[in-house]
Order: structure tokens, then C-alpha cells, then sequence
């Protein structure tokens, strides 16, 4: 996921890979947070969501909003919440 994440940044050093990171996993907790089945009984990341589009979309989503990416942080806060709230309420994802 970080290599797809780096891209949607526009960033190819690997200096701020930590971070990223993190915002990954803060992205997949927040969406398990509203109801997203995003980890199995053991705490890991399911298998499906690592390839789901629609995930994979909130995800970058997320990343551009935490980096303010072109200075348009609240577009692209708005824009993650949107989709995140509607995955929210499929029963795809529950």
C-alpha cells in the first residue's frame, strides 16, 4: 500500500516512509472506527482490503488530506470522510 500512497503523493524518497506508514494505519483505524470491517479476530489487516478500490481510494484520500496535498487539505478531508460514511453504511464492508 505505501508505494500506491508515495505515488498519490507525488513522493519517491523513501525519508518520509514512517510516516506514511502511520497515516495508513491511522486511515484503516479511523475506518474501523465507523464500522468498516477492516481487521480480522486477530488484529490483522484482511487480505481483500489491501486491493479493494474503494479502500485503496480513502486511503489516498486520507494521505492527501494529512499532507495537505496542493494546499487542499479540506477538499480532500471532505472527500475521505464522503466515501468512508457511505462504505460506512454498505453492508459490503461490514
Amino acid at each position: 500500500m505505501i508505494g500506491k500512497i508515495k505515488l498519490a503523493l507525488r513522493v519517491s524518497a523513501d525519508q518520509l516512509n514512517e510516516e506514511i506508514e502511520d497515516c495508513i494505519d491511522a486511515c484503516y483505524r479511523d475506518m474501523a472506527r465507523v464500522g468498516i470491517r477492516v481487521y480480522d479476530a486477530d488484529g490483522n489487516i484482511l487480505d481483500k482490503i489491501e486491493t479493494d478500490g474503494l479502500v485503496i481510494s480513502c486511503q489516498k484520500l486520507y494521505a492527501r488530506w494529512q499532507f495537505n496535498f496542493e494546499g487542499a487539505a479540506e477538499r480532500y478531508r471532505a472527500a475521505y470522510e464522503s466515501t468512508r460514511d457511505a462504505m460506512s453504511l454498505s453492508s459490503d464492508y461490514k
